[in-house]
């Protein structure tokens, strides 16, 4: 495990997979459906693509130009259906109950097409079942579509989507929870989208913020990638 700080929240920004398809510690992308499980997902992409025009319909590392800001998310095509979910794992590795969460993320936009896009946010206690937070999510008209297909690896589309709050949890010490990005992208003629930059911030029963994400990612003596 990597050890934070316990008043600093547990950030995720992928510039570390570089140009590669393996996601970090404690993230899965489950392809194809609408109902994704963590214990199915795989941890790894298909694609990475941090300039040209890709067209390969999959789940995908973007990159701006240059290659170092990364983002994970999709590029759907006739072959290749949408929605794509990226998963993250947590683990509460405090000695006390997990109350609330804070949570904010960036969506980018890489490849501008004609089919509408957008981002529903989830929760879950089991990685199966998923709860859904709506001041999560991404509408549509925030990637206006295009009859000209474009792509902007300086990913200039970029969303930020902050104050997502999920409260009355009783996340007890060793237990997890995950957060899920399910990523609509409408098949042929898609956008390619990215999710990046998540931050989570723990509230502890008793206490303040005091985070971790670990093996799965840790809160309280945790860990993230």
């Amino acid at each position: 495990q990597t050890g934070v700080p316990s008043t600093t929240p547990v950030v995720q920004n992928f510039d570390a997979m570089g140009a590669t398809t393996t996601l970090p510690s404690n993230w899965r992308m489950a392809a194809n459906g609408a109902t994704p499980n963590w214990s199915t997902a795989s941890g790894s992409v298909t694609q990475q693509a941090s300039s040209g025009s890709p067209t390969t319909g999959g789940t995908y590392n973007w990159g701006t130009t240059g290659g170092v800001d990364r983002a994970v998310g999709a590029l759907t095509s006739g072959g290749y259906a949408s929605p794509n979910n990226l998963l993250g794992y947590y683990r509460n590795t405090s000695a006390a109950n997990i109350t609330d969460l804070s949570i904010s993320y960036k969506g980018e936009r890489y490849k501008v097409n004609s089919a509408v896009a957008s981002v529903q946010f989830y929760y879950s206690l089991n990685g199966t079942s998923w709860t859904a937070v709506t001041a999560g999510d991404i509408a549509a008209a925030s990637f206006p579509t295009s009859g000209t297909v474009t792509y902007d690896f300086t990913a200039s589309t970029s969303i930020a989507v902050s104050g997502i709050a999920i409260s009355g949890l009783t996340i007890t010490p060793s237990s997890d929870f995950y957060l899920r990005w399910n990523i609509n992208t409408n098949g042929a003629n898609s956008q390619g989208i990215g999710i990046d930059d998540v931050s989570v911030t723990a509230t502890f029963a008793g206490g303040g913020p005091n985070l971790t994400a670990g093996s799965p990612t840790a809160f309280g003596g945790q860990c993230i990638n």
